[in-house]
Formats: C-alpha cells, sequence, structure tokens
C-alpha cells in the first residue's frame, strides 16, 4: 500500500490531478479527484496501472499482463495448423 501510495502522489503531481481523498481496498482503490489539464485523470491512471503492474512482475516473478508475444503472418491457410 506505501508503494500505490507514493505512486499515486508522484503521477498526480506528474499529470496535473488534485487528490481530495482515496480508499485502498483489498483489491481495488477508490478517488475523489480533479484534473487540472483534460486527460490528467486518464493519463495519471494509465501510469498507476502500469507501475503497479511491473512491481507485480518482478516481485513475484508471476505475469498480471504477459509481454506480447510475436505475430507470424500465416499466407495459405495450410500453414494454420502447424502455427497452433
Amino acid at each position: 500500500m506505501a508503494a500505490y501510495a507514493g505512486w499515486l502522489k508522484e503521477f498526480s503531481e506528474k499529470f496535473q490531478v488534485e487528490i481530495h481523498a482515496w480508499i485502498f481496498m483489498t483489491n481495488h482503490v477508490h478517488l475523489l479527484v480533479t484534473p487540472r489539464v483534460e486527460n490528467g485523470i486518464s493519463k495519471m491512471m494509465q501510469a498507476l496501472g502500469r507501475q503497479y503492474v511491473w512491481s507485480f512482475n518482478y516481485t513475484y516473478k508471476k505475469y498480471i499482463l504477459r509481454p506480447l508475444k510475436r505475430s507470424n503472418f500465416i499466407n495459405k491457410p495450410k500453414n494454420l495448423i502447424w502455427r497452433f
């Protein structure tokens, strides 16, 4: 929780969002905020989510969101079965 609170402070300042109140629940957070710039809340929440996912993946060596896999172009239907 302390790490998330620190990220919340950092990103609210970076993206110019005023935080009036917050509550951390076991699996989510409630925020009362006011943006000072357009898209400030969206950018702040995106940055928070990315930081949380990176931290979780690094700490627990598990993936909340896995890195994207390389894609393959299939130009013939007969090759489809071999790709999966």
